[in-house]
């Protein structure tokens, strides 16, 4: 009984060091390399990465080109009536890199949350255009909820 109980914790500290780790290297963070918390969350966004990997991008993980993101962010604040330029401060805000993964699970340039990700089963996270897509149409459905842009960005951030 042991020896099953010490495997079974061998095996929970290699899983929790594999997460932090590839966190790590997608966020160049070095508070991820000792984060024990959001561990499902960040679980399932490695596994979307993987998804993604495997049968988009393959292992060259490149950014959008500025001219792309900026073609995207228009066309989704057009289609969901939000003026570009509250898009463009919620992606400079926010600061992320296309295939980061945050201390929460959030994924992406918009730091695409898990529960927002649920709301969308057929969008990849890791693509430019979806993860970019799913943040303004959450953040045009917070301002209209809210009826602020300032209190729609900041509990996006949040």
């Amino acid at each position: 009984m042991r020896r099953v109980y010490l495997y079974s914790l061998l095996a929970f500290a290699a899983l929790v060091l594999l997460v932090n780790v590839i966190t790590f290297f997608t966020s160049f963070d070095g508070r991820q390399l000792v984060n024990l918390y959001n561990m499902s969350e960040r679980i399932q966004a490695i596994g979307l990465l993987a998804k993604h990997v495997v049968f988009e991008s393959g292992l060259i993980l490149k950014e959008a080109a500025v001219e792309d993101i900026n073609q995207i962010i228009n066309d989704a604040a057009v289609e969901y009536h939000i003026e570009p330029r509250f898009a463009f401060a919620m992606l400079a805000d926010i600061g992320q890199k296309a295939y980061a993964i945050d201390t929460n699970g959030a994924m992406g340039y918009m730091r695409i949350s898990t529960d927002i990700l649920a709301n969308y089963p057929d969008k990849d996270p890791f693509s430019a255009k979806d993860n970019m897509d799913m943040g303004i149409a959450h953040l045009a459905s917070l301002i209209a909820s809210t009826g602020s842009y300032e209190e729609a960005m900041q509990q996006y951030s949040h």
